[in-house]
């Protein structure tokens, strides 16, 4: 089976098609790579790294879909199917739409399904307009949890929807005792304040503002807190809402935040992660939260918005913060956020009740056991064969 794997270049998505790409080829599958958007170099996925993951087996890179040799490129793979792993409210941009709608002519030609595979309740299906871009441009979505599914199939009509694969973890590089592979993680290890880390990005929608609050009232109840943030932005850019020191005097929290920028490959993450206290994030919209997944196989209580999907990934194995006012998305969507107050008692919780952080602790190490990116690759390759095989 031959299958063109369209993803981005870096940030979250990047990783997942990092972990199913390999399980592909190591199934026997040719696979062709195809950046969204169009790149003509990878921005934090080197060629190296992905030949490396894939055992030197040989996958094809087609970085500029808009050269007419790529394009011939993926025109002589001859698919049989269309994998797409990338942000799916990108497809709001005309330049993006055009790169997926390329790759969809060719899909038809060659009568492979289109799929995509990604988180569908952000702004995808809220959106009429966007909404309507998935029904018409995809034969198939994969959701990751059954509660954006159903979601789905109320939304779209042309595309269908098909059982949810959610995402995994890698437990060999992800587990409580990963900060010793590191400089980095122990060196973090020997801090003896109460470390709360966040993993990911500085976007509006992730509120890290409220984040700030938290850290700060939690510091105010005398906790001795250290705030970890791991941005894949750097700070100052348009991702984060103000320069963060204004974040830190407003809070209080001068020389109480460490701040690890850019893009560590899982080894580091896992190691950075690992050696702290608690997972914290209070974003106002989550698919799945896969950086609260790898921390739990980390060992870590995660503290967690209260969100129908986060409830059915997490279970009672996560602390959930109380939702209360709205945040306006500026694209028509209106979120609800996360109680300041709430999420400084559970935190405050954790650092004076041993015996309670314990028993989260066991807890997430016991659900982030329930998943595997070898379980999901093998439902996708699942998917895929049956869905090519109506060809």
């Amino acid at each position: 089976m031959r299958v063109l794997v369209a993803t981005q270049l870096a940030g979250s998505y990047s990783k997942i098609a990092g972990e199913i790409i390999p399980r592909l080829v190591s199934s026997n599958i040719d696979v062709m790579v195809v950046s969204i958007p169009p790149s003509i170099l990878p921005l934090q996925w080197k060629v190296g790294d992905l030949c490396y993951c894939v055992k030197g087996k040989n996958v094809k890179f087609v970085f500029n879909i808009r050269r007419r040799e790529d394009l011939q490129a993926i025109t002589a793979f001859h698919p049989d199917a269309v994998l797409n792993i990338y942000e799916p409210t990108m497809l709001v941009l005309k330049d993006i739409l055009f790169a997926a709608s390329t790759l969809k002519d060719t899909a038809v030609r060659e009568g492979a399904p289109f799929i995509g595979y990604f988180t569908l309740d952000h702004y995808p299906l809220r959106g009429r307009g966007q909404a309507q871009i998935l029904d018409n441009l995809f034969d198939f979505v994969i959701p990751v949890t059954s509660y954006e599914g159903r979601l789905a199939r109320e939304r779209l009509s042309r595309c269908k929807v098909v059982e949810p694969v959610p995402y995994g973890v890698d437990h060999a590089v992800y587990n409580p005792s990963a900060w010793s592979a590191s400089p980095m993680g122990r060196k973090l290890k020997e801090v003896r304040e109460f470390k709360v880390i966040y993993v990911g990005t500085g976007s509006p929608y992730k509120d890290p503002g409220r984040w700030y609050r938290v850290v700060g009232e939690v510091a105010r109840r005398g906790v001795p807190v250290r705030g970890v943030l791991k941005l894949s932005t750097a700070v100052g850019t348009s991702d984060m809402p103000a320069d963060v020191s204004v974040l830190e005097d407003v809070n209080q929290l001068a020389g109480k935040i460490e701040y690890v920028l850019g893009w560590l490959d899982d080894r580091e993450l896992a190691a950075l992660v690992s050696a702290c206290d608690v997972f914290l994030t209070l974003s106002t919209a989550e698919g799945f939260c896969l950086a609260a997944l790898e921390a739990q196989a980390c060992g870590l209580p995660v503290v967690l918005p209260d969100i129908p999907q986060l409830r059915e990934v997490y279970g009672d194995s996560a602390l959930y913060v109380k939702r209360e006012g709205t945040w306006y998305s500026g694209l028509g969507g209106f979120y609800v956020t996360s109680s300041v107050e709430d999420a400084v008692e559970k935190l405050v919780l954790l650092y004076e009740d041993a015996g309670f952080r314990k028993e989260m602790q066991a807890r997430s190490l016991a659900n982030a056991k329930r998943y595997s990116w070898d379980e999901s690759a093998a439902k996708i390759i699942k998917i895929l064969e049956s869905v090519a095989g109506r060809r």
